[in-house]
């Protein structure tokens, strides 16, 4: 026998955050469903309420030209040319813990204090070869204009004269784009800069490096001093350079944009109580754009221009079916935003039980 019920997601957001176990329990008592139950539909589903992310979706009216062209590079960088993805990892902390690290032991990780004392901090210049897997680094106290110019010199110092052409992939720091900047540019002929779409660091393939070298050297290491961490960090280039290994980028930009554009579609359909204005006026899409994803571009900064890489919603409908072996519940989930009634969306599946379940057929 099937059985079908209707969850609201508005009952998680009025439940105490007390993670996986106690939200199944709290979710049981809202619903009227068993604890079980509630385990099922969200295996069934792909649902982890205890697990959160970040994310937030670019403003560039030319976020699916830069794109493409940044992902191009990744994936099929030219032959003749070299690709650099420049960034900076700043404010990288010396820190040094107020009692020794006890080792790793047999049946015992490494263990070290809670607390520890902080010795300034560093930003680590980088810029990494995208074909090679190589990286040029440099270590500066402050994070300035001036400070890049100095890593663009050091930069330039360690590329071959016969390198002609060279493409510099960077985000939209303020340090990336003032006057000093520019003219350093202008004499310098044979770098073609790229900058990627606001709010989208995350396309630059140097931030994979920062990850790397953050867990590996710097957030378990003990510095009783600033010049320790940026010794500690040219040793980690060093090893890097000896023995490169380049990153490999495997989602394509059709990908990526689709991808993105199921985000946007949750986005355009959330509560409309802080209005984006154009005049003074509040610019609130209609139904219809709502349902195919469009909103008017011609609104105040807060609404995003997201015409350009928005697929349209989709809403298919899957019957419950019957007659499957072991197939004995089905349930439908609708999405609810946090602060409106209005759903977010639907979603149809089905679930088998593991076991009988007294009173249930």
């Amino acid at each position: 026998m099937i059985r079908s019920k209707r969850l609201s997601f508005g009952h998680w957001r009025r439940c105490p955050r007390l993670g996986r176990t106690g939200a199944r329990v709290q979710w049981a008592e809202v619903s009227g469903l068993s604890q079980n139950s509630v385990s099922r539909i969200w295996r069934a589903f792909g649902l982890q309420p205890h697990r959160t992310e970040t994310s937030k979706l670019s403003t560039d009216p030319l976020f699916v030209e830069k794109l493409r062209d940044i992902v191009g590079f990744h994936m099929n960088p030219p032959e003749h040319a070299l690709v650099l993805c420049v960034d900076e990892k700043t404010q990288a902390q010396a820190l040094d813990r107020t009692q020794p690290l006890l080792p790793m032991r047999p049946a015992q990780p490494e263990r070290r204090t809670h607390d520890y004392k902080r010795h300034a901090t560093t930003s680590l210049f980088a810029a990494l070869d995208v074909a090679t897997g190589k990286v040029i680094g440099q270590c500066h106290r402050q994070h300035r204009s001036r400070e890049f110019r100095a890593f663009l010199n050091r930069v330039d110092a360690a590329i071959p004269a016969d390198q002609q052409d060279v493409h510099l992939i960077l985000d939209n720091s303020s340090t990336h784009r003032t006057p000093l900047i520019r003219s350093w540019l202008a004499a310098h002929p044979r770098y073609h800069v790229h900058f990627t779409p606001t709010s989208a660091s995350w396309l630059i393939l140097v931030e994979r490096f920062f990850a790397e070298i953050t867990e590996k050297q710097i957030r378990r290491g003990v510095f009783r001093s600033t010049r320790e961490l940026e010794d500690a960090i040219a040793s980690y280039l060093r090893h890097q350079n000896e023995n490169p290994k380049p990153f490999t980028w495997t989602k394509s930009a059709d990908a990526t944009l689709a991808s993105i554009g199921r985000s946007g579609n949750e986005l355009l359909t959330q509560d409309t109580s802080r209005p984006h204005t154009r005049g003074g006026e509040p610019v609130v899409p209609d139904a219809q754009q709502r349902k195919q994803g469009v909103v008017n571009t011609n609104v105040g900064v807060n609404r995003s221009p997201l015409t350009s890489h928005l697929s349209p919603l989709s809403s298919t409908s899957s019957p419950h079916t019957s007659g499957q072996p072991g197939t004995v519940g089905a349930v439908t989930v609708r999405l609810m935003s946090a602060s409106s009634p209005s759903s977010i969306g639907t979603a149809t599946g089905t679930f088998s039980w593991n076991r009988t379940i007294p009173g249930r057929p």
